[in-house]
């Protein structure tokens, strides 16, 4: 390609591409302005996948996905909700959580995401103490 064409390509394309970057740029930060921040709390409960001689036979690994799922089950939630006085149903706490094994341990880590940063704290930690006191009452 000649020098001079390849100077008229440059020439013609740069005002159009730098238009559409600002407009992008622009539009970015807007979004991003009026965007509300989410904070997550984290909290981590050990699990320890044993069973009793006389339970069910359960593999530890469906022992610890089982108290995962417990720990966004409705009845739980629900002292959540009346513990902390949060002005939301269960079906809205159920998704600020989200609960996770993490890897290959008998932990599981209790993730919430909240507009507020105490508040995301104040529940990870309520529902971890509320499925402690739950699983104790059990025993």
């Amino acid at each position: 390609m000649d020098p001079l064409q390849l100077r008229k390509i440059v020439l013609r394309w740069t005002p159009p591409i730098l238009i559409l970057a600002l407009i992008g740029a622009a539009v970015a930060f807007v979004l991003t302005r009026h965007e509300t921040p989410q904070y997550q709390a984290t909290g981590r409960v050990l699990v320890l996948g044993q069973v009793e001689a006389s339970a069910l036979s359960l593999t530890p690994d469906e022992i610890i996905s089982t108290d995962a799922s417990l720990m966004t089950q409705p009845p739980l939630l629900k002292r959540v909700i009346d513990d902390l006085h949060l002005p939301m149903s269960v079906d809205q706490l159920a998704a600020q959580i989200s609960v996770a094994q993490e890897g290959k341990t008998e932990l599981i880590a209790v993730s919430v995401t909240d507009p507020d940063p105490t508040r995301a704290s104040q529940i990870a930690n309520a529902v971890i103490s509320n499925f402690v006191a739950s699983a104790q009452s059990q025993n």
